[in-house]
């Protein structure tokens, strides 16, 4: 147990930050997504698997138009931990949701103009 412990503390930079993530109240798919994140890190062992779900948990509580979006496409129906198809499904989802957020991201990237 200790060595899961030291092995998700290793990689995963931004738990800290996501746990103590202040959830607003009723706000379910948060409270539930950031419950499925810390059982997920801790019962995986796809280690690039954990570190992406750490850096796209970290954008939905640091990046207003990341949280929006992402918690608009999750419902609370699909989080599951215990159903390996629920847990597949979302992490797809998650990471379709990632890519098409970083790909608008640079399409929309606004220059800054020299006078």
């Amino acid at each position: 147990m200790t060595e899961t412990i030291n092995r998700v503390f290793s990689i995963c930079k931004y738990y800290d930050e996501i746990i103590n993530y202040d959830v607003v109240y009723g706000d379910f798919v948060s409270f539930d997504l950031i419950d499925f994140y810390k059982d997920y890190v801790f019962s995986s062992e796809d280690d690039d698997k954990i570190v992406f779900l750490d850096n796209c948990m970290y954008k939905y509580v640091t990046d207003f138009k990341y949280h929006k979006g992402l918690k608009s496409i999750i419902n609370t129906k699909e989080i599951d931990i215990n159903s390996y198809k629920k847990t597949k499904r979302l992490l797809r989802k998650i990471i379709s949701f990632d890519d098409k957020y970083e790909n608008d991201k640079i399409l929309n990237y606004k220059s800054s103009k020299w006078i």
